[in-house]
């Protein structure tokens, strides 16, 4: 935050409505809420970046080209002062699990008031991060799973929860289309997390992929 309070904020989202209806809805509600960089996708998000100095950062995850979950590492890495609040219309436990894992300060659903999102900005900036009643109750339920062993399995390859799911379904021989349904992801999203198992597990193909997996005992 800079020394006149003035909070420099970003938003990356592929719907211009939504993201006017965003910065519109916070500067009638905080006027030091300032919104100095808008992007419709992740190439656009890390190219603005290169060239404006932002506080924090509401990113969505569904975006065209690599999605907010994708660039969410890369972003907390080359820009470890930024604070990432993901902005999402996921309710998957998955996306939060690995959006937290990975850096975010907070994760919201797009139908929250504007309220709550200059809550989340707030608290991010002065406590590093925000986490509402679902979000609180989401890490507790975590905790009490703690000695599930996926997380153990996840940590062995560094696979996050939706990369271990969907190499099960994978290992079940499901199709994309089917995968994409069933967990709330576009094909092109499910084709990035399998391309992803594919780079972790050194295979070029969905049977080496299912092979490696059985011979780690991970499926």
């Amino acid at each position: 935050m800079k020394n006149n309070n003035i909070v420099s904020v970003g938003i990356a989202d592929d719907h211009a409505i939504f993201r006017k209806g965003v910065t519109v809805s916070l500067r009638h509600y905080a006027t030091e809420i300032v919104f100095e960089l808008e992007a419709s996708n992740g190439i656009e998000l890390v190219a603005k970046l290169k060239s404006t100095k932002i506080d924090v950062l509401l990113l969505d995850i569904n975006m065209p080209g690599d999605d907010g979950l994708t660039l969410l590492p890369f972003i907390k890495k080359e820009y470890p002062k930024i604070k990432v609040i993901m902005l999402s219309m996921y309710t998957d436990l998955n996306y939060i699990y690995e959006a937290l894992d990975n850096g975010a300060s907070s994760y919201l659903f797009k139908n929250v008031e504007p309220s709550e999102i200059y809550s989340a900005i707030l608290s991010s900036l002065s406590k590093g991060i925000y986490l509402n009643n679902y979000l609180k109750n989401a890490v507790i339920e975590r905790k009490n799973n703690q000695n599930n062993p996926l997380p153990v399995l996840a940590n062995r390859l560094n696979l996050s929860p939706i990369e271990l799911i969907v190499l099960a379904d994978i290992c079940e021989s499901k199709t994309n289309v089917t995968i994409a349904a069933q967990q709330d992801l576009s094909k092109r999203g499910v084709e990035k997390v399998r391309l992803r198992l594919f780079e972790k597990f050194g295979v070029k193909s969905t049977i080496g992929l299912v092979v490696a997996a059985i011979k780690q005992k991970i499926i």
